[in-house]
This record gives C-alpha cells, sequence and structure tokens, in this order.
C-alpha cells in the first residue's frame, strides 16, 4: 500500500515579525558599516529588491528604524534612505524619555551624578596626563565666569563642565550617562530659573571657586581629596536645591 505524502501548510510570517526581522537587518549595517551621517542606504525599491522583501514590510521596518533616530526618508529625485548614526545626544535624549516615564525626580538624578562624578575627578587626578584634563576644564570655568549674570548661558556652561569632568575619563558608558544627566540638570535649571533660586548668583560664584579647588587638587595629584571635595559640593548644590529636588524629571522637561 502507497503511503499517503503529507504537506505540510507553512503559517505565513506575520508582517510585523518579517518588518522587524528587516530593521535588524538594516541596523546592523548601519552600526557595523559605521555610515557617515547623511549617507544613502539607497532606494526603497531598490532596498526591497536586494533584501527580496515586499515593499509594505520594507516601508514598516524604515518606520520603525525612522522612530529610532537611525533613518530619514529624503523625498524627490536623488532621494532614498539616509542614515543618522547614533550619537551621545541621542542616547542621552533617549534615556531622558525613559527617565520621564518613571516618574523620577531631579534629587533622583542628582544622586546619580553624586555617584560617579566624584569618581570621575580622582580618576583624573590619577593620570599622567592630569595636568591637560585640568587645563580642558579650567577653560570650562572661565565659560562660566563669563556669563554668569545669563542664568540660561550659565546652565549651558556649568553643564558642559559637568559633562566633561567625565567624558575626560575615557569611558563611552561614562560618557554617554554624562550627557544624559548634564542636559536633564541643564534644563532643569532653564525650567525653574533664578527666580525659583534654583541657582542665584552667589551660588553660581562658590560653584565656580570649588571647581577651581577641584582643578587645583586634580593637577596636584591628590586623588583621594579630589574625589572627597567633589561629593561635598555636590552634596552641598543638593541642599540648595531644596524642594526643587522633588520635581518629576517629566515636569521640567515638558515646559522647556
Amino acid at each position: 500500500m502507497m503511503g499517503r505524502v503529507m504537506t505540510v501548510e507553512r503559517t505565513p510570517e506575520p508582517a510585523v515579525e518579517k518588518a522587524d526581522r528587516i530593521a535588524d537587518w538594516l541596523r546592523e549595517r548601519i552600526l557595523t558599516e559605521k555610515l557617515a551621517d547623511g549617507a544613502s542606504l539607497g532606494r526603497v525599491a531598490d532596498l526591497a529588491s536586494e533584501y527580496s522583501v515586499s515593499m509594505s514590510s520594507l516601508r514598516e521596518a524604515l518606520r520603525m528604524l525612522e522612530a529610532e533616530g537611525l533613518v530619514s526618508m529624503r523625498r524627490g529625485p536623488g532621494g532614498g534612505v539616509q542614515v543618522h548614526p547614533p550619537t551621545e545626544q541621542g542616547a542621552a535624549r533617549n534615556m531622558a524619555l525613559l527617565l520621564q516615564f518613571r516618574d523620577v525626580t531631579l534629587g533622583d538624578v542628582q544622586e546619580a551624578r553624586i555617584m560617579f562624578e566624584p569618581l570621575a575627578a580622582r580618576t583624573l587626578a590619577e593620570r599622567r596626563d592630569r595636568r591637560a584634563s585640568a587645563a580642558a576644564l579650567r577653560r570650562l570655568v572661565d565659560a562660566q565666569r563669563a556669563v554668569l549674570d545669563d542664568i540660561a548661558a550659565f546652565g549651558k556652561a556649568n553643564a558642559e563642565f559637568h559633562r566633561q569632568l567625565s567624558v575626560l575619563v575615557g569611558n563611552q558608558t561614562v560618557a554617554i550617562m554624562a550627557e544624559m544627566l548634564a542636559e536633564i540638570v541643564e534644563r532643569a535649571i532653564a525650567a525653574l530659573g533664578e527666580a525659583q533660586a534654583m541657582l542665584p548668583r552667589a551660588g553660581r560664584t562658590r560653584s565656580l571657586t570649588s571647581q577651581e579647588q577641584l582643578l587645583e587638587l586634580i593637577e596636584l595629584g591628590a586623588a583621594a581629596d579630589a574625589e572627597e571635595h567633589w561629593r561635598r559640593h555636590l552634596r552641598n548644590a543638593m541642599r540648595t536645591h531644596g524642594g526643587e529636588l522633588e520635581r518629576r524629571v517629566v515636569e521640567l522637561l515638558d515646559h522647556t
């Protein structure tokens, strides 16, 4: 007796899952080939042919990558899919959204700075090139002093000092975290303003004096003292902010 030939019907792959897989392929291509900002991946029709996928699935995949900020669509002659590689600023914005979603407070953000900025100060003081790091940071102190009476400009310059204190360590993960936290605090200062005593002039002046003391300790190679000084500085800054530390990140970033 002849056996029957069994046929197995394959369930079509859901469109969303297929789009996810296409997005993974394109994302990997963007990251591994290290394409420059504005570089072209090609026209949509050509990409669909290259990957042997439907136009609808490819367009859905591209919408996913657009939401991530990795691509944009350029219309008209010579148009196509343009690449936008990830940046520290982009990562900071995405992390800031997550903090907003979780109702994180400004105080929580400041506590995070206290956890790793003093360690960054210690690391810089332990290095042979510590004087070069101190010189770079001193230029940022001068930049803050030049805009001492402009609260918005001072907030940006002050955020850059905190950012570079960690960036100079040379660790990319630390740099991304520093970018995120500095951006949030900068926008918080802009949102609250001097009217709410977030950072009155006397406080700004004391901050610059404390920064200069930190740079002297870094130059001397006094690592433990630099760490302790900066931790104390950040703690004091938290106390001056008072009740504003209870403000949620979403309240601050939504109004800037």
